[in-house]
């Protein structure tokens, strides 16, 4: 521990979680170097030491009957990591912890619901958005020369349907002024980025077009994109009163034209009508769609019939098609009863493609859905290089590594010499113990595959 530690770069305190400000100084007065703490997800993490792996990093979070801890103090619970061995400044650290907590703990909110945090060290700005506010995550693609940052904004995790390959995380409900800070935040730390509502359902949350709105004017934001099911514009939400703009978009997925297929592919029964009528209003209203649908068992059989029934043909401003693949995230287990081959999905997908463009309709490459996406190496050969269509940026490359590393993404050992190694992540981990990893096959410049994997 020492008495010097700068002081904080990046704040965000909602009026109701001013106690984390006492909080932080309470543990400097102490002469616990905390650089950043964190409020999300229901847990406070206080990270100290600059950073570093074995930096000691402690979660607070409210007590419960299965729950392992270190202590327990009150209404809650305190567990640490980062460190084999704590030495003694690893214990004084957590006596001052404890101090604290023991202190302030009747100030401190039940369930510790929201997000706020103060971060002494910035990092790069997706991370620092990310340490903000735990409700974000930031993805990066290229489409040419041309790189975006994408800001995902999970507002809230409650859908309208049960969609059972569902990759989106559960998380505590932000409110209205944490997601107007975040706006505010994302501007200045990624001028330009594309700003996407999404969740669960983002149209299901009360203040859904206030915080669009909000998003949709503040000019330091690129682009703004309404990632749902439609199902809300039905009768709910009247997309007339959404001004129509070139900034602004609906990503909505359509994962089935018969009832039967839909109501598989979300969990639901009888919304496909409603999805279809949300679908009608929004093009009615002027705005732009992307069509999406995601490939799995239940529905790769029907794709030329849903390619063939998709709707907006007639509509002044014609729907984009888009299809993605399933991620298969660690907190969803069961999605990876849906998965298919890369090698049974992309010719599938690619005649599915074809139809949607004799239709008239435009389609975007299985490269473009960054996360969601197909190996380059698994389509045709000769149909990737480097600059073709928009896809992850090199950064990825951070998040993949072996299955016995644990990462979410995998990659073959012989990946590092792949033309497209650069812009790929890989396939899920999921996928990797299902399929294992014989389609990965490195690409050269032109994009043809070696012999061997």
């Amino acid at each position: 521990m020492n008495d010097r530690p700068a002081p904080p770069l990046r704040t965000h305190l909602p009026e109701e979680h001013r106690w984390l400000s006492a909080f932080y100084a309470a543990l400097i007065r102490l002469g616990a170097e905390v650089w950043d703490a964190s409020l999300g997800d229901g847990h406070l993490q206080l990270a100290f030491g600059a950073p570093a792996p074995d930096r000691l990093r402690v979660r607070i979070s409210p007590r419960r009957p299965d729950q392992r801890s270190f202590k327990e103090v009150g209404r809650f619970a305190v567990a640490y990591e980062g460190r084999r061995e704590l030495g003694e400044d690893g214990k004084r650290i957590l006596e001052a912890v404890l101090r604290v907590l023991q202190k302030l703990e009747p100030r401190l909110p039940g369930g510790l619901p929201g997000a706020a945090a103060i971060l002494r060290t910035p990092g790069t700005p997706e991370d620092t958005l990310m340490r903000l506010f735990p409700f974000v995550t930031v993805e990066r693609s290229t489409a040419g020369e041309e790189e975006e940052a994408e800001v995902l904004v999970r507002t809230l995790s409650g859908c309208n349907q049960r969609c059972p390959f569902c990759s989106g995380p559960k998380h505590d409900l932000p409110s209205t002024e944490t997601v107007v800070a975040c706006i505010e935040q994302t501007a200045e730390l990624l001028p330009g980025a594309m700003f996407s509502l999404t969740g669960g359902e983002p149209t299901l949350k009360p203040t859904f077009r206030e915080e669009l709105l909000t998003a949709l004017e503040h000019p330091g934001i690129g682009r703004v994109q309404v990632q749902t099911n439609a199902v809300r514009f039905a009768r709910d939400i009247d997309p007339a009163q959404i001004p129509a703009s070139p900034k602004l978009s609906f990503f909505v997925s359509l994962h089935g034209l018969s009832e039967e297929i839909y109501d598989a592919c979300t969990g639901t029964e009888g919304l496909l009508l409603e999805a279809l009528e949300g679908i009608s209003r929004l093009l009615d209203a002027g705005h732009q769609l992307i069509l999406n649908t995601v490939v799995s068992s239940l529905n790769l059989e029907h794709l030329p019939v849903l390619v063939a029934g998709l709707p907006g043909l007639e509509a002044a401003v014609r729907p984009t098609y888009h299809v993605s693949a399933l991620i298969c995230p660690e907190t969803n287990p069961d999605a990876a009863r849906y998965l298919v081959r890369y090698s049974e999905i992309v010719p599938k997908v690619n005649e599915a493609l074809a139809l949607a463009r004799e239709r008239g309709f435009e389609v975007t490459s299985l490269l473009s859905s960054t996360h969601a996406t197909v190996p380059p190496c698994t389509l045709p050969e000769g149909s990737f290089l480097p600059a073709d269509g928009r896809h992850m940026s090199a950064a990825v490359q951070q998040e993949s590594g072996t299955l016995e590393e644990g990462r979410d993404w995998v990659k073959a050992e012989t990946c590092g010499g792949c033309a497209a190694n650069a812009a790929c992540l890989g396939v899920p981990r999921a996928y990797a113990r299902t399929f294992g990893l014989d389609e990965l096959r490195p690409l050269d410049e032109r994009g043809r595959r070696s012999v061997a994997g």
